[in-house]
């Protein structure tokens, strides 16, 4: 699903990321361990672009994610990202939150087909056998709806129905993360990035968190997710990565990982923190 091929990221003389390359495959659960500074939450932002690699290729769909022709809000769209710091708007509901790139994009189609029937409009003047017209997908007001309706079956999935039209602000950090979730599942991604989604969070609002995620997994998403909590990883991954200096030192089954690492600096690490 997602290849990386010899990817690189430098900030100045700070080599960040060591000329790295996977494959995450369909379905798989890849959670990514290591000590801070290792460039995990790097890497997982090259996956998306949302920090540019210095070298190298990112092939999602068959389409090199780095080349500057591709359209690369359309791949985003398939890809849903979680931040530790949730990332929602203050300033609008719940419900508006998780509504608001569905709609937009929604809106973008529209404006679309609408384009391309102006322009076939003028053509089929000068045209003996006139193009039919594209179909609207659907009016602004079923767009809107269908969203809303998506918005609250997701709410109503992790018991939050009744916040939809609160402001996050006034919601704990775990009903944040949850949000945050939700709002990246409301745009049906074929996978889902987390960049250390508990670490922000209070120790007994991490469980929730955890919960939801375990459940995506548990239905089959494909998922990479950086994070500290040892026991998740061994529980939910099905493959775990051990990054150090920016480079994938160890990777393999969590039995293998944390039961019999071969890499000494994985050993300290897990000596460490488990």
């Amino acid at each position: 699903m997602i290849d990386v091929v010899h990817l690189s990221k430098h900030f100045g003389d700070l080599v960040v990321l060591d000329d790295i390359s996977d494959t995450v495959y369909e379905g798989e659960k890849v959670c990514i361990i290591g000590p801070s500074g290792s460039g995990k939450s790097t890497y997982l932002r090259c996956l998306n672009v949302l920090e540019d690699p210095t070298s190298g290729k990112v092939i999602f769909d068959g389409e090199d994610l780095c080349d500057l022709k591709v359209d690369i809000n359309l791949h985003r769209q398939k890809m849903g990202m979680v931040f530790q710091q949730f990332n929602l708007f203050n300033n609008m509901t719940v419900k508006k939150n998780i509504t608001m790139a569905p709609v937009h994009i929604g809106k973008k189609k529209i404006r679309t087909v609408k384009r391309k029937n102006f322009f076939t409009r003028i053509a089929n003047v000068f045209r003996r056998e006139k193009k039919p017209l594209l179909d609207l997908p659907y009016t602004v007001s079923e767009m809107k709806a269908n969203a809303e309706a998506t918005a609250m079956r997701l709410l109503e999935r992790i018991g939050l129905s009744d916040k939809a039209d609160v402001y996050p602000s006034t919601l704990s950090g775990g009903q944040r993360q949850r949000i945050a979730i939700v709002r990246a599942l409301a745009m049906n991604p074929k996978v889902m990035l987390f960049d250390e989604p508990t670490s922000a969070l209070d120790p007994e609002m991490v469980g929730e968190v955890l919960e939801v995620i375990k459940e995506l997994a548990d239905e089959g998403m494909t998922m990479v997710i950086v994070t500290h909590e040892m026991g998740f990883a061994r529980e939910v991954a099905t493959r775990v990565l051990f990054m150090d200096g920016g480079k994938i030192v160890e990777q393999g089954p969590p039995a293998e990982i944390f039961g019999n690492p071969q890499n000494q600096r994985l050993k300290d690490f897990l000596s460490k923190v488990l």
